[in-house]
């Protein structure tokens, strides 16, 4: 009997045993940045002259494009034509329309930046995904008065997000 008690007594002390090994995770978040039109919204790619006066005047299209920003930086965009001036698709010589004759703001402020070929801030905003918070509005204003002949004046725009 004392054979088996001292094999109980043995088995019941290793079965407490324990033995630990450790492990690092690292995780890496790189920096993270897009920009986007928002779904379902509409995007207005045209300013269509009716008269003269609104030739002289201009027209403004508001709300013409809702883009929207996911980062988990802070962030800038900037806008800027891909050319100085307008593609022409008329019947006349071609006019050469400057891209300043467009121009653009955040509808979140009051005055206008003519449109260039160079790289101009239109928003700014705190990380965070794709949010009422990271989204902006841009309106159009076109004065391009009586110096341009009648046709389809086109041109890109480019939109770009950075991080700080």
């Amino acid at each position: 009997m004392r054979k088996i008690w001292l094999g109980l007594l043995f088995a019941c002390t290793n079965m407490y045993a324990q033995s630990n090994v450790g492990q690092k995770i690292s995780i890496t978040i790189p920096s993270m940045a897009s920009i986007r039109i928002k779904p379902g919204s509409k995007v207005s790619n045209s300013i269509d002259f009716k008269n003269a006066n609104e030739l002289t005047n201009g027209i403004s299209n508001n709300n013409a494009i809702l883009l929207q920003v996911s980062s988990n930086m802070d962030w800038k965009v900037f806008a800027q034509s891909k050319a100085s001036k307008f593609q022409y698709i008329g019947s006349h010589f071609d006019p050469k329309m400057p891209s300043s004759l467009l121009q653009l703001r955040n509808n979140k402020f009051e005055s206008y930046q003519f449109l260039q070929d160079t790289p101009q801030l239109i928003a700014n905003g705190k990380r965070g995904g794709f949010s009422n918070a990271n989204e902006f509005a841009i309106d159009f204003k076109a004065i391009p008065g009586t110096d341009f002949p009648e046709g389809e004046y086109l041109i890109d725009l480019v939109y770009t997000l950075t991080t700080e």
